[in-house]
């Protein structure tokens, strides 16, 4: 059959359907377009989803013309007719999905969140109404077809005989060629033109990974384990008093890890919102670590830096997840060693990517974690529930693990503060205030108690949190600051007397090897990070996302270079006097040099770190795992009677 002859009515009646589709797929890409702050040149940006048009309607036209019989073309008909409506539904499943991530739904992505545990309170918060339009997009489907098709078929034939001519298939190449060239020289913000329907198809292809091309300088692999310290200057002077002053009695530490909440949206870190008191009045006895990184702003990979002292490993699945027995000595088993009582209080659920099996194995004694509720707050449970934990022994010291939920989207409080114009935002400066004055009530009950001066509080982030500053939003995307950048505060007191602002580089691999040196441990010798009280100190940050493209990033110096490995393409940023990162002065031929030497580290990173983590897996060993003591009874076990 060529175009000139007549079709079948049930080729036309599926490229009636097809035309609906287009339609709606067309009409989200506008919407998605206008989320991504895309508007202009939207013909270009629509390549993607009329080349998977394209390939579908190829497709069909090749099935019938293959099929002749009539009941084998009812057969392609329905199949076709099937597939449209399943397109309607999976366009505005994904349409609701980029609303809130500013992504397209992806198979890597549906494995990060644990089968979208990770997102679903978002979800179920803030996108009903999204989900109410679901079935509507089919029927709008269905029925713009049957109109077209009851209507005006002599419009659809002649559509179908257009389409599928020489200069309409010429004009269609010389569309999607020009596109594509062009967007992939002028479109940064990848995700907001690429196909939903096809994202997700490729991502079932698993991607190779990023290939080491480079001779690697044996001298680069030394960033990846502990700085050696001499012994005449293993510690840095600054920090002198904090060593010297305290009393012979064991040092309890409580380390607050705020979820989701990076330096750039703080008070106390310059942001422009007074959401932080607490921690500014908490900084006047603290060091401040105002240049803090994470390896991967990613909660689980937060877990195997803070508490394992270990980068993450590049890949889709977390250290926690793939190896939550892991044969390296944990933060919390070391001082249990050490006569410590230990333990780990969460406001939100653990089972998820492997969390718990990880924090129990070789970890910590007792885990605490409420029934799963993410309906409503729950950080301010936190305090009494950490106070009846400590009077439970007075007699050993106590290292205590407090973990944040509240500023993990859909970031709950009871603060009605307009710190901006921006929903999503405002919704977050009010969790991260509630979260600020959770910690004041943590910080008066240890006066109270007593403890105050004998008790370290370690203040930080797990990661950041995104807010389309280059597009994106929530976290583990990029590696930009927004998302990577954290707070860091070292509270006490008595031992510091005054505030100490650091801005040399720390990084979250550090923590764990600091509370080990100011408590006198050694720290284990498969441990990747370096103390901060360190006279010798590392100087470069690995940085790591994968749930968006796979991207690497190295912070050294005031630079920091990003390489997307997906997209091949570079960016470079001196965040000293550019710290939003939106001066790319990666196209500069003077940068050419410092990009080279960091592209080199990115390989071999690359090259080590995967081995290395294999290298330390206990396939034999048994994983513990038993479900966390009741957060709410321990809660209400008298405090404050």
């Amino acid at each position: 059959m060529t175009p000139a002859e007549p079709q079948s009515n049930q080729e036309i009646r599926f490229f009636a359907a097809f035309s609906a589709l287009a339609v709606l797929l067309l009409a989200a890409r506008v919407q998605i377009l206008r989320i991504a702050h895309l508007e202009d040149h939207y013909p270009l940006l629509f390549y993607q989803d009329v080349l998977a048009l394209a390939l579908m309607a190829w497709l069909f036209r090749g099935l019938f013309v293959a099929f002749r019989g009539e009941r084998g073309r009812r057969i392609i008909e329905v199949a076709g007719w099937s597939l449209c409506i399943l397109g309607a539904l999976y366009t505005a499943i994904a349409t609701v999905v980029f609303w809130y991530i500013r992504s397209p739904l992806t198979y890597r992505l549906i494995v990060l969140s644990g089968n979208a545990h990770g997102f679903q309170a978002a979800l179920t918060e803030d996108l009903s109404q999204g989900w109410a339009a679901i079935p509507a997009d089919i029927l709008v489907v269905v029925g713009f077809a049957l109109l077209l098709w009851r209507i005006t078929p002599a419009l659809v034939r002649k559509e179908h005989a257009a389409f599928y001519s020489l200069p309409g298939t010429l004009l269609l190449i010389a569309y999607l060629v020009g596109a594509h060239l062009w967007v992939a020289r002028n479109v940064r913000f990848t995700p907001g033109v690429e196909n939903p329907e096809w994202a997700l198809a490729s991502s079932l292809i698993e991607a190779p990974r990023p290939a080491v091309t480079a001779a690697l300088p044996p001298a680069y692999f030394a960033d990846f384990h502990a700085t050696p310290q001499t012994p005449e200057a293993a510690r840095n002077p600054v920090y002198a008093a904090l060593f010297g002053a305290r009393d012979p009695a064991p040092l309890n530490v409580i380390m607050v890890i705020m979820e989701s909440v990076g330096a750039k949206n703080l008070q106390l870190m310059g942001a422009p919102y007074p959401d932080s008191p607490v921690l500014n009045r908490l900084a006047d006895h603290a060091i401040v670590f105002r240049n803090t990184y994470v390896s991967q702003p990613f909660t689980s990979a937060a877990m195997g830096a803070l508490f394992a002292s270990l980068y993450p490993t590049h890949d889709w699945l977390t250290i926690p997840r793939k190896s939550p027995a892991i044969r390296v000595p944990k933060l919390p088993a070391l001082l249990e060693r050490h006569g410590y009582r230990t333990a780990f209080i969460h406001s939100g659920s653990l089972d998820y990517d492997g969390q718990l099996e990880f924090l129990e194995n070789e970890g910590f004694r007792d885990v605490v974690a409420p029934p799963h509720d993410a309906s409503r707050p729950r950080d301010a449970d936190l305090v009494p529930a950490a106070i009846n934990w400590i009077e439970q022994d007075h007699k050993r010291p106590f290292f205590l693990a407090i973990w944040t939920q509240d500023t993990h989207n859909p970031y709950l409080s009871s603060g009605k503060h307009q710190y901006t114009g921006d929903f999503a935002l405002n919704r977050y400066l009010n969790s991260i205030a509630w979260t600020d004055q959770v910690i004041g009530n943590l910080a008066d009950a240890l006066q109270r108690a007593g403890l105050a001066d004998n008790t370290l509080l370690v203040i930080t982030g797990d990661h950041g949190e995104a807010f389309q500053e280059h597009g994106q939003s929530v976290h583990n995307f990029s590696v930009y600051n927004e998302e990577v950048r954290i707070p860091l505060l070292f509270v006490n007191p008595k031992l510091i007397p005054r505030r100490i602002d650091v801005t040399t580089m720390a990084r979250q691999i550090d923590i764990a090897p600091s509370l080990l040196d100011l408590l006198g441990v050694d720290a284990p010798p498969s441990w990747q990070g370096t103390s901060l009280f360190a006279a010798q100190r590392p100087s470069r940050a690995y940085l790591f996302s994968i749930a968006g493209d796979f991207r690497l990033g190295l912070a050294e110096g005031d630079f920091v270079y990003m390489r997307n490995y997906s997209h091949n393409r570079e960016e470079l940023y001196n965040v000293a006097t550019d710290f939003a990162e939106r001066n790319d002065l990666s196209a500069r031929s003077a940068y050419n040099p410092l990009m080279a030497r960091a592209r080199t580290r990115l390989e071999a990173w690359l090259s080590f770190q995967n081995k290395y983590l294999d290298s330390l897996v206990c396939r034999d060993c048994p994983v513990l795992r038993s479900a966390p003591e009741n957060f709410d009874a321990l809660a209400q076990a008298g405090y404050g009677k």
